[in-house]
């Protein structure tokens, strides 16, 4: 009676999971995306569902090609989730290919020469699939076995129908429980790659190149995805996000490309790739008894990218998120799947800052050179960041730019650095070049000082303005309280000896510090 008993029921919960309603929901109400550093981004949808009573499967239609599955939650669902799958199989040809062994299809084909067409019913005999590509397809027909794109000619292919388990887009499908049936609000909120952001900067100084300057902020965002966003609430996260494992965290790209492999027939036929001057497949090419050939068309996607720049005066704005940064978008924007996006974050017009003339002392002494020739000092320019500057703003890591005007109302691009994140009162540095018209020239004084050398420099000056020097030594042998005599004053609160001090134009200024012989 027991087994029998389990066995009834055993054959009821069977026919209840094949009998369960699948529910496809195409259609995102609202999307909220928050995008944090290193191409990471949590993608929150909000759906309105028809959900039945019971255990169902609802299938979410238009999810990020790259999304990381195991982070998929339902949010604001009343039921219960059991299960969730990822079907990341999209429509391609390399696809097709491969769910279509041992079938039965037709092949097109195109003799470029006259234009006739013929149809050549031929099974599926090969198609292996590696990762996201099948290299090479293998057919019989009545003339016998054969490669696909090996005849020469124009090829393409007839299926008899589509294979269930692809999709044309990706489908995110989970199974759930519900007490009652109805129209549900639902949240689904994951984790994708591929969508990222970086901070650009544009610093514009003027013809004198000293003072103020005017510094414009950008949001870049990043779509490298199939999947828009419309409409979307969208946020920045600034700071470095602790990441146990890169390894699940691995580029998904679930369409599956083809590239033919033929063999010597009973005429000599290769395949060659040709590349264009860029460097970029431009597809295969045949060669038959010398001969050219068609080249097939290579199954490679190759959407051009889009940039956008906003336009609006509103920018981003900045808000504290636990130990990070957030910058929250003033208004929803669109993000369009492969597209560049510019959000403004930042715009002020007199950042004050000091162009000045670097050079490191510790470059000569640490070879123990004798050489007796000029240097060139490192152009940076320092911006006032603290709090009580025109600035006094935290500055998510980036590149800034820094421009200037010309003659004619042109501008002129100086150079550029990365920068790092950086906090209100810590220091902004700009390494853009290094000066010609400002050099150094180093070296080392030994004679009649006993037990002591002189570090000396002249420093040339061949600009019409007066400059600002630095020089400081970065070496691990010399301390502040091994330099006596100093021509200059030291630079406060710095660790490292260092020495900052005018030039007049076209001068020259001598720069020296005795310090202890070791030795």
């Amino acid at each position: 009676m027991r087994a029998l008993l389990a066995a009834i029921i055993v054959l009821f919960s069977a026919l209840n999971v094949s009998a369960q309603e699948k529910v496809d929901s195409t259609k995102v109400e609202k999307t909220y995306l928050t995008i944090y550093p290193n191409d990471l981004a949590m993608i929150t949808e909000v759906r309105r569902i028809n959900v039945p009573a019971g255990l169902s499967t609802i299938r979410f239609l238009g999810v990020s090609d790259q999304i990381i599955a195991q982070t998929a939650i339902l949010q604001s669902f009343e039921g219960i989730s059991l299960e969730s799958n990822f079907d990341g199989d999209l429509i391609s040809k390399g696809s097709l290919l491969n769910k279509a062994v041992g079938e039965t299809i037709s092949i097109r084909r195109i003799n470029a020469g006259d234009g006739d067409v013929t149809n050549v019913a031929a099974k599926l005999v090969s198609a292996s699939r590696l990762n996201n590509h099948v290299q090479g397809a293998v057919f019989e027909t009545s003339d016998g076995v054969e490669g696909l794109e090996c005849s020469g000619l124009f090829e393409s292919l007839v299926f008899n129908a589509m294979p269930e388990a692809l999709n044309p887009m990706p489908v995110l499908s989970m199974d759930v429980r519900a007490d009652i049936a109805g129209e549900k609000e639902i949240s689904l909120s994951y984790l994708s790659r591929g969508i990222g952001w970086a901070a650009d900067y544009r610093l514009d100084v003027g013809p004198e190149q000293m003072g103020e300057a005017g510094l414009l902020g950008w949001l870049t965002l990043t779509n490298s995805t199939s999947k828009s966003f419309k409409d979307t609430g969208l946020s920045v996260v600034a700071g470095e996000l602790n990441r146990v494992s890169q390894n699940e965290f691995a580029l998904q790209n679930f369409n599956v490309s083809f590239s033919p492999t033929c063999w010597k027939t009973g005429y000599d036929f290769s395949v060659s790739q040709n590349r264009n001057e860029d460097g970029r497949f431009d597809g295969f090419a045949g060669y038959s008894n010398g001969l050219m050939a068609p080249a097939p068309a290579m199954m490679m996607r190759t959407e051009s990218d889009e940039i956008v720049v906003t336009a609006s005066k509103r920018k981003a704005k900045q808000e504290d998120l636990g130990d990070y940064k957030l910058y929250r978008a003033p208004q929803d924007v669109m993000v369009a799947a492969h597209q560049t996006k510019q959000i403004a974050f930042l715009s002020v017009p007199n950042v004050e800052f000091e162009k000045v003339f670097k050079y490191d002392f510790s470059e000569y002494v640490n070879r123990n050179s004798t050489l007796r020739q000029p240097f060139r000092t490192r152009v940076e320019y320092e911006l006032d960041n603290s709090k009580d500057g025109n600035l006094g703003q935290p500055l998510p890591r980036g590149i800034m730019r820094v421009m200037t005007d010309i003659a004619d109302g042109r501008t002129a691009f100086l150079g550029e650095d990365t920068l790092r994140d950086l906090a209100i009162d810590l220091p902004v540095e700009v390494k853009i070049a290094e000066s010609a018209a400002v050099s150094i020239f180093p070296r080392i004084e030994t004679e009649e000082l006993k037990g002591k050398r002189r570090f000396k420099a002249d420093v040339y000056n061949a600009t019409p303005q007066e400059i600002t020097v630095e020089i400081t030594i970065q070496s691990e042998t010399i301390r502040y309280d091994m330099i006596g005599n100093e021509s200059h004053d030291r630079k406060p609160g710095e660790i490292i000896p260092t020495y900052k001090f005018k030039v007049p134009a076209e001068s020259k200024e001598t720069f020296s510090i005795d310090v202890k012989d070791k030795r």
